[in-house]
Order: C-alpha cells, then structure tokens, then sequence
C-alpha cells in the first residue's frame, strides 16, 4: 500500500508541475477569457428567449431555407418570401436586394405565390402577428415597395406586405410599417403595385 502512496504521490507532484508551468505561460487566461465568452453568449440567448418566449423554427420553401416563427397558434414566416416569379421584382432592380429584403410582387402574384400547406394571411391575421412582435424578435424587414410605373421607395424606411383581402375591383389590403413610427397601419393600395410576402402555414 505505501508502494501505491509514493506512486501516486510522484503523480501528483509531476501534475502540480505542469500546472504551474501552464499557468505561468499565460495560456490559461485566453482559454479562460474564451470559455467565459461562450457562456456569456450561450447566456445572453436563453434569457432573450425566457423573456420573449419565442424562438426560431425554419422551413423548406421552394428549394430555400427561411426562418419561422410561432406566434399563439400560427407558424408564420419570419422573412420575407425570395421566389422569382414572371411578376415579381427585385427592389431597384438589384439582386442584392432580393437576397437581402426578399421579392416584391403584384397582388395578384400574391394570392397565389405561397406553396401548398401555407396560405397569404388576411388582414385580421396580421393583427395578431405584429402584435406579437412589437418587442423586437421577427420583426418585419423594412423592404420599400414599388408602385404603378415601376418607382421604387422608403428602403429601409418602411415595409409593406400583402395580405388576402380584397377591398374592390382595383384595389387590396397592405399592412405596412415605418420605423420611425409605432403604429403598424393597413390601407387599399392598387393590385398592381409590388410589395413583399410573408407566408402562414395553414
């Protein structure tokens, strides 16, 4: 047994030796800093969540990978849809800006636009969903628009989104956003202007 004892006695003086030779090279604080870095962030997200009580799921629409979001019993997309289609535009004409802000579309693009098992929202729909996200998470691009004559406005001033209800024989519901301003307002704007799409699962 003492045979064992002065074994693992020589063991442990061989490991207090390494130890104080790797605290004196100063390595330990960057590893230290690092992993106090990791938890910090690791941290920082699980109270975020706690607070909001929402998180990101994804889905797989027409060969792209958005983020969605939960909002009371609805899944709604939390980007706005990229799909090229005949009658969709990119804001300015830039492809930078699909990739970044999402398609513009004409109205009626829009009604029919989102895949089966998801569906345009009517207007009521989006009350739910900008109430939801007023504190901060999911909230809505602010992707411009684009109206008769192909003008282009409000980049990353205002964002304007289609929703299913019809109001007459020219004319559909918008619901739109200025970052400037708390209210979230709808309105009747013409079928032909382009505004963006966000999808909810049916």
């Amino acid at each position: 047994m003492e045979k064992y004892q002065i074994m693992i006695q020589k063991h442990l003086k061989k490991l207090d030796e390494k130890i104080e030779i790797f605290i004196k090279s100063g390595k330990h604080l960057r590893n230290i800093a690092l992993i106090g870095v990791v938890f910090a962030v690791i941290i920082t997200v699980k109270i975020i969540n706690a607070i909001f009580g929402q998180t990101y799921g994804s889905a797989t629409i027409y060969g792209k990978t958005y983020k969605t979001i939960v909002i009371g019993n609805k899944t709604w997309m939390a980007e706005n849809l990229n799909h090229e289609t005949r009658f969709s535009k990119c804001y300015d004409n830039e492809f930078r800006n699909c990739y970044k802000y999402g398609r513009l579309y004409n109205w009626y693009t829009a009604q029919k636009i989102c895949p089966e098992g998801w569906h345009l929202p009517a207007n009521n729909e989006w009350d739910g969903f900008f109430a939801s996200l007023l504190g901060g998470i999911g909230v809505p691009y602010p992707t411009g628009d684009s109206t008769i004559g192909a003008k282009y406005y409000n980049i990353d001033h205002s964002g304007y989104w289609w929703t299913s209800t019809n109001y007459d024989m020219e004319n559909a519901i918008a619901r739109n956003i200025y970052i400037d301003e708390e209210r979230i307002k709808w309105d009747k704007f013409d079928k032909i202007g382009l505004f963006s799409v966000r999808c909810v699962k049916n």
